[in-house]
Order: C-alpha cells, then structure tokens, then sequence
C-alpha cells in the first residue's frame, strides 16, 4: 500500500496477493485541514478510483471531523484522538489516532451494518 502524509486518507495505490487485486485512487477537492489536530477540525476530499485492468472505477465524496480526544484500551489505556469520517455512499471510518507515536491506532469501519475492527498490534524501532 501506498499512502499519502495524512493518516486519514485511504491508500492511494494498493495490490492484494489473495486475487492479485491492484488499484489506484486520486485525493482531489482537498477542503480544510485536521493538523494540527483540535476538537471540530474538519476536511473534506474527493476519491476517484480505478481498479487496474478497468475491473472498476468510482467516486466518493469524503469528510472528516476531530470528534476530540477519547481513552482507549489497546495493550495499556490510550489516550488518542478520535476522528470519524463519512463516505457520500453512507461508509462511515472511525479512527483513533496517537499523537504519541503518530500513528492510527484503531480503525472501525462500519458500512451496510457490517463492522470491522483493526488495531495496531505490534511496532518495531527502525
């Protein structure tokens, strides 16, 4: 996966090894900023993206809000930012962000009441 500098904003290129899935998406309609991160900070982007290979291609409109700053239980409590963005198409990402390692920590997507859950597990100095 390839990101851009925000941690907010989804992989701009990608390839799955399970069904040799590739992609590419362009961030565009950049409105606003979040960093530095405060309480009602807000940014709104447009998401184009194209399966390679023309498997398929769409549109989302994009916003994101610092909702503040929330503890949560990771391997210790964690004191991190709380972001919550929502897709024109109704996907809805929740984001835990720690100013601490600078990294999201915790990720909830939830979309056609279907949720999943991501948490960062392991991290290595380099």
């Amino acid at each position: 996966y390839v990101t851009v500098k925000n941690p907010f904003v989804p992989a701009v290129t990608w390839y799955e090894n399970i069904n040799s899935v590739v992609g590419r998406r362009s961030i565009s309609n950049t409105k606003g900023s979040l960093f530095p991160l405060k309480t009602g900070g807000k940014i709104s982007f447009q998401v184009d993206g194209i399966g390679l290979g023309g498997t398929s291609a769409w549109r989302k409109f994009w916003s994101c809000k610092a909702n503040g700053k929330t503890t949560i239980k990771l391997w210790d409590d964690e004191v991190v930012w709380k972001v919550t963005c929502t897709s024109n198409s109704g996907e809805v990402i929740v984001h835990y962000y720690s100013e601490e390692i600078g990294l999201v920590v915790k990720t909830v997507t939830s979309e056609q009441g279907k949720e999943v859950s991501r948490e960062l597990t392991a991290m290595q100095a380099g």
